[in-house]
C-alpha cells in the first residue's frame, strides 16, 4: 500500500474501486458478469491478475491511499515486492491523471486468511472476546463487526 500527497484537483472523500475488486469480492463474484469480468482482467491487466491485486483508491484531507496487493503463504516474505508497488501507483495514478506522484509512505499488511469463513467470532468465556477478520473485508467492515463483538452478536451468514 501506499500513501502519496492528493492533488487539489482530486477530492478527499474519493473512493474508488477498480475491476480488480469486483474480481475479488464475494459480494460482487456473485453477479453473473463476475467470470466475464475476470476473463477480461487476465487479458487486459494481466500483471494486476497476476499479483492478487485490488487496486483502490481512498481519499484523505491530505492524501490518497493506494492498494493493495495480495501473496499467500504459510511463512511470508516480510519485504514489499517494489514491482508490484510501482504498478499499483503507476495505474491508479494512470487512472486518476496524476502525472508526478509524491509516495510519502509505504506499507506492507499482514493478515489471516480462511478458506472457510470471513470471521471468527468467539466467546471462549464470558470475559473473552476473540475476532478475527479472515479475508480482505476487515476495513470495511470492521465499525459492523466491532459491534458485534462488542454487544454480543454473532456472525451473519456470509
Amino acid at each position: 500500500m501506499s500513501l502519496i500527497d492528493r492533488p487539489h484537483a482530486v477530492p478527499a472523500d474519493l473512493a474508488m474501486l477498480t475491476g480488480t475488486s469486483l474480481a475479488r469480492y464475494e459480494g460482487f463474484t456473485a453477479m453473473p458478469s463476475a467470470p466475464e469480468l475476470r476473463r477480461e482482467l487476465a487479458e487486459r491487466e494481466p500483471e494486476l491478475v497476476e499479483c492478487i491485486a485490488n487496486l483502490m483508491v481512498t481519499g484523505l484531507a491530505d492524501g490518497l491511499l493506494i492498494g493493495d496487493s495480495h501473496a499467500y503463504a504459510a511463512s511470508p516474505e516480510p519485504f514489499i515486492d517494489e514491482r508490484v508497488g510501482n504498478l499499483l501507483l503507476a495505474r491508479a495514478t494512470e487512472i486518476l491523471g496524476i502525472t508526478a506522484p509524491v509516495v510519502r509512505q509505504r506499507w506492507l499488511g499482514r493478515y489471516a486468511d480462511s478458506r472457510s469463513t470471513n470471521l471468527v467470532l468467539e466467546r471462549p468465556d464470558q470475559r473473552t472476546t476473540v475476532a478475527v477478520v479472515t479475508s480482505g473485508i476487515g476495513m470495511t467492515l470492521s465499525f459492523g463487526i466491532a459491534d458485534l463483538a462488542l454487544n454480543g452478536g454473532s456472525v451473519p451468514g456470509f
